[in-house]
């Protein structure tokens, strides 16, 4: 028998209790920051990988409020949401929030967050618009590229929470056997950090008792501890 969208969820651990907590104090205090500006025309919230908005925890077994919610529970609340997700049931459970919160100009979208915030959000956030943005950055894995970070940089007006993937990048880089790295995985790192050159950073050539092997390079083996 199919599991329906209604029975997917998603499970977090702790540490994303933590960083939500984080992401409320950190909205908490912007929107007391920019409502305040008379020239500001609006003050928007991005979710880039919106999940389903009410995750449930893996210790205790309840549903919290994830990022999409956090921000729509805050007052004053922002002058737009943006949530993006890409996969079906996610999207499904995201589009209730639009009958809990009918007041707060939610769009959601479904799709590549990348190319949704480069051709659809972040061309109406020029520095012209006089309007601000916020967008919290947390992907599941690797999906998140250094190209969108450009184009959200050069707006000049849009804030950026990024959860680094740490664990993802080392499931992806696999120190101890960088020769089995996949194409697939090769090609999103270089996505994800915008270059190929942490291939020449994290390896080296050495030689060993059974000829030249890459080995991780051990001055710099922390970063991907």
């Amino acid at each position: 028998m199919p599991i329906t969208s209604n029975e997917r969820e998603d499970l977090i651990g702790k540490w994303s209790l933590e960083k939500l907590e984080l992401l409320r104090k950190y909205l908490v205090g912007y929107l007391k920051v920019l409502p305040k500006q008379p020239w500001c025309g609006g003050y928007e919230y991005i979710d880039a990988f919106a999940g389903t908005g009410k995750p449930k925890t893996k210790e205790e077994q309840k549903y919290v409020d994830g990022s999409p919610r956090i921000a729509l529970g805050l007052t004053p609340p922002f002058t737009q949401y943006h949530f993006i997700e890409q996969v079906n049931w996610r999207v499904a459970k995201l589009e209730k929030l639009r009958g809990e919160f009918p007041n707060h100009g939610i769009t959601i979208y479904h799709g590549d967050s990348n190319k949704i915030l480069r051709e659809q959000i972040l061309p109406q956030l020029s520095y012209s618009s006089k309007k601000r943005a916020i967008a919290f950055i947390d992907p599941f894995g690797m999906q998140f590229e250094w190209k969108t970070m450009e184009h959200l940089a050069k707006t000049k007006t849009v804030e950026v929470l990024l959860n680094f993937p740490v664990m993802a990048i080392n499931r992806g880089v696999l120190r101890k056997q960088p020769k089995m790295i996949s194409k697939a995985t090769s090609e999103r790192l270089n996505r994800f950090w915008g270059t190929d050159d942490w291939m020449v950073d994290l390896y080296m050539e050495d030689q060993t008792l059974f000829g030249t092997e890459t080995v991780t390079n051990q001055s710099i083996k922390y970063l991907t501890c």
